[in-house]
């Protein structure tokens, strides 16, 4: 299935536990613009690092522009995905086509026998890239419309 995820960037300046439960957590972050946005994260939320989410630290959320929330102020939104930025390492989050360019055609990716390329519970995919959800880690990319890059990590959504 075919999902369109909205992203927020910002930087993490609340975290706390959400609904009485220590598996469930609510992040507030904050963009450049001082624009503030919680996130609640579930058990079904995909982290990735985790275990680096400190106050300070700069976290870009992902959540399913289909979904509904809340009309309150500060916007509440469920994370999908959250990753918690790692120096050097680029993430892009989307459906990729047939011909390997994401739905916003910013990125192709050209995956090499090098590419680790899982599920999101950690499994190995050999199946087809195209027409996927994907979460894309990558390090350089070219300058080119779109940017070219070999990723060195694909992790396939399940649906």
């Amino acid at each position: 299935m075919r999902k369109k995820y909205g992203m927020f960037r910002g930087i993490l300046i609340q975290q706390s536990e959400w609904d009485n439960s220590p598996c469930s957590r609510l992040f507030t972050l904050q963009d450049q613009d001082e624009t503030v946005t919680e996130f609640v994260i579930t058990p079904e939320t995909y982290v990735i690092g985790g275990n680096q989410s400190r106050n300070g630290r700069t976290v870009t959320a992902y959540y399913d522009m289909d979904a509904p929330a809340p009309a309150i102020y500060p916007p509440r939104l469920n994370a999908e995905i959250i990753v918690v930025e790692q120096r050097g390492i680029q993430v892009k989050v989307d459906w990729f086509g047939r011909d390997m360019v994401s739905s916003d055609r910013t990125l192709r990716i050209n995956p090499s026998a090098e590419t680790v390329i899982m599920t999101q519970n950690g499994l190995p995919y050999e199946g087809s890239l195209a027409r996927k959800n994907l979460i894309v880690f990558y390090t350089v990319s070219t300058r080119s419309i779109p940017a070219q890059t070999t990723p060195q990590e694909i992790i396939v959504l399940c649906d």
